[in-house]
């Protein structure tokens, strides 16, 4: 890092600044950008691109609120369906019972039937027996 090197070294504040090709490259790229923006144009672009930023973050935060009343609206619509489905279960179950004691109130009414049927034929053999039928 000597002067073999085409390097110039400075004493700045007490500390030692290198002044080197790569400082003079740096200069000549800035060079050729052209001149900045001044200052009013930098100031219009930054607040244009902030009245972006805020126009983006406006509609972020209208969709997240219609996300967020829809989710509300489907959590909602959720539980209404839970507890019909609660309800159906429960008329399941009644049904379930109804037809069971469907069956049984069958197999009695079944039970009866054969036993009047027996009554009868049992009626019709004694009017057989006593006459023939006959009444009177």
């Amino acid at each position: 890092m000597g002067a073999a090197h085409g390097d110039r070294h400075r004493a700045r504040g007490g500390r030692v600044v290198v002044d080197s090709g790569r400082e003079r490259e740096i200069a000549a790229g800035l060079a050729e950008l052209g001149p900045m923006p001044g200052k009013g144009e930098l100031n219009d672009r930054m607040d244009a691109e902030h009245e972006d930023a805020a126009r983006w973050l406006e509609e972020g935060h209208r969709s997240l609120g219609r996300w967020q009343e829809e989710l509300e609206a489907l959590i909602a619509e959720n539980e209404r369906l839970r507890a019909e489905l609660g309800r159906l279960d429960e008329l399941q179950a009644m049904i379930a019972r109804i037809n069971q004691d469907n069956d049984r109130l069958r197999a009695e009414r079944d039970e009866l039937l054969a036993a009047f049927r027996r009554m009868a034929d049992l009626v019709e053999q004694v009017r057989h027996s006593r006459g023939g039928g006959a009444v009177g």
